[in-house]
This record gives C-alpha cells, sequence and structure tokens, in this order.
C-alpha cells in the first residue's frame, strides 16, 4: 500500500513556508509505518487504493480540521485534507513545533480510523523526527 502526501493552499496568501521536502520525509515515514494500518484499509477500500494526505491551511480556523475521505475511482486513492490553523504563523519561535504537532495528531486521527491505535505509540517519535530535520525543509528567503 501506498501513502501520498501533498498540499493546496486554495485561500490566497495563507500557505506555510514549507518546502516538498517536508511532503517527501512525511510520505517515506508513513509508508513505513503502513503496515499498522494496511490490511484494515485494503479490506475498506480495495488493495489498488493508496491513502493520500492532502495539508493545507485556513484562516478561520483555531484548529484543525479533517475532511474526508474524498475517493477517487479513476485516480485509486483515498484521500484525506488536513486544514491547518493558518494563525500558527503568528508565533515563529514555536511554528514548526506546532506545525508538526497538528500535522502528526491530523494523521494519527486518519489512521485511526482503520486501526483504533492509530499511530500513538510513533507519533512522539515521528514529530521528533520531524522537527530534527527542519533544516531540509523550511523555505528560506
Amino acid at each position: 500500500m501506498e501513502v501520498r502526501v501533498s498540499e493546496i493552499y486554495p485561500e490566497a496568501g495563507i500557505n506555510f513556508p514549507i518546502s516538498y521536502k517536508f511532503q517527501r520525509i512525511l510520505r517515506t515515514e508513513l509508508n513505513l509505518l503502513s503496515p499498522k494500518f494496511e490490511i484494515p484499509f485494503q479490506a475498506k477500500h480495495g488493495k489498488e487504493y493508496a491513502l493520500g494526505i492532502i495539508l493545507s491551511a485556513k484562516s478561520n480556523l483555531s484548529t484543525l480540521l479533517i475532511k474526508g475521505p474524498s475517493i477517487s475511482r479513476k485516480y485509486k486513492v483515498v484521500d484525506y485534507v488536513l486544514y491547518i490553523p493558518f494563525e500558527l504563523m503568528s508565533d515563529e519561535r514555536s511554528f514548526i513545533a506546532n506545525y508538526v504537532r497538528i500535522v502528526c495528531e491530523g494523521i494519527d486521527d486518519i489512521i485511526a480510523r482503520y486501526n483504533n491505535e492509530g499511530i500513538s505509540a510513533e507519533k512522539e517519535v515521528l514529530d521528533k523526527l520531524l522537527i530534527e530535520k527542519q533544516s531540509e525543509y523550511l523555505e528560506s528567503d
């Protein structure tokens, strides 16, 4: 089973300074975790479907909002959108920690829909790994 990660920002001026490299690191780590939810996911959607995680932002949110699933029979993907509150940008010192924490919480929630335990045991490790690698994916001016 494949896990795909992408970003889309539908509101003008509402985005995060995170490069595509974050998606790549996150995708690699989630593909390593996929055995935790692969069997129930495939039982529900079929072996040919991939799990899609779409990172987005909204200006009027104060907490994470998860939309989905949206199922594409054409592309064989089951997409969930994580709408991350744009207010994270207000405190630049803790931006990365907050961003990573919210992304990991959203992923845990999505995976828990397929196995009741989510990735709770791995969430802290994933969180630390993503924070440690922040120099690789933060966009520089």
